[in-house]
């Protein structure tokens, strides 16, 4: 991921960690595991991040769609 400029290498961490949130929320038992200001936080950093990305170089953008689709998966 170091060759990616900071605004692929920013979302992409973001989308990890708030794939890992909803997939907790999706399971999570208890109802109150999540306020509301969680929830807006996590929306603004999707925002932010999805913003920051639209701003990257278009061949970066590319690259980065080309790396997640070709990646080698560990066997």
């Amino acid at each position: 991921m170091r060759e990616f400029p900071a605004e692929v290498r920013n979302f992409a961490r973001a989308f990890v960690v708030l794939r890992i949130e909803r997939q907790q929320a999706d399971y999570a038992l208890d109802t109150d595991a999540y306020r509301k200001s969680d929830v807006l936080s996590y929306i603004a950093s999707a925002e932010r991040a999805t913003g920051e990305f639209e701003q990257a170089d278009i061949k970066a953008k590319r690259g980065f769609a080309a790396h997640v689709l070709f990646r080698q998966q560990p066997s």
